[in-house]
């Protein structure tokens, strides 16, 4: 059991989640012309809360490869994309390795912090069976200095890499990949080191989320 001031630095980081919470179903509820995009609008919401607090509280658990699996699918749960990722340094040089398998495609892109603290593309590279080895291996050179022709060169303010796989095919696996020069990290860990601290960002980032969503829906 904490110390009463541990508690209420924890009640401060359940006030501002439930807060950023109640502003952002209003957004979105206020854009809905009837009840049934409104339950979407209310799902829509759940899904971000949920995949913000299980990187910030769990991630330990959600990594493989270097990468994470705590990620909302923003326009609706479409159950085709299988999506992973994982903050980068922009003066680091990475690779991903990977073998296609039985997915159609997996797009990799490169990523910036907005105004509104919402990621915007830098740069994207794609694989598909057009573009894999014989037998579908990939790989991509993620770096400063990485030119069009071998990877993405990753601009000074890029803080994000995120990989999306289309796959549709349940009889075969999904890509495989590996995020090399992104080591994981060893045992549980709060994002920002505390509870306090971590509802504190998943709130700014469910804020960031919704707003920019609404601007690509209008």
């Amino acid at each position: 059991r904490g110390s009463g001031t541990d508690r209420c630095h924890g009640m401060s980081g359940w006030d501002t989640l439930n807060d950023a919470v109640q502003d952002t179903r209003a957004l979105i509820l206020a854009e809905a012309p009837d009840d049934s995009i409104a339950g979407e609008g209310e799902a829509y919401i759940t899904r971000v809360v949920t995949a913000a607090l299980s990187a910030a509280v769990m991630g330990h658990h959600l990594r493989e490869g270097g990468l994470t699996r705590a990620l909302p699918v923003y326009g609706s749960p479409n159950p085709d994309y299988i999506m992973r990722s994982a903050g980068i340094d922009p003066t680091r040089t990475y690779r991903i390795e990977g073998q296609l398998n039985g997915s159609e495609r997996v797009g990799i892109g490169v990523y910036r912090i907005g105004p509104n603290g919402a990621p915007m593309i830098a740069g994207y590279a794609a694989f598909d069976p057009r573009n894999c080895g014989p037998d579908g291996t990939f790989a991509l050179d993620i770096a400063p200095d990485a030119t069009a022709s071998d990877g993405i060169s990753m601009p000074a303010d890029a803080r994000i890499l995120l990989c999306r796989t289309l796959h549709r095919d349940e009889r075969a696996a999904p890509a495989r990949y590996h995020l090399i020069g992104n080591e994981d990290p060893r045992g549980p860990a709060l994002m920002t080191g505390s509870n306090d601290g971590a509802l504190t960002f998943v709130a700014q980032g469910l804020r960031a989320n919704v707003q920019e969503y609404l601007k690509w829906m209008h």
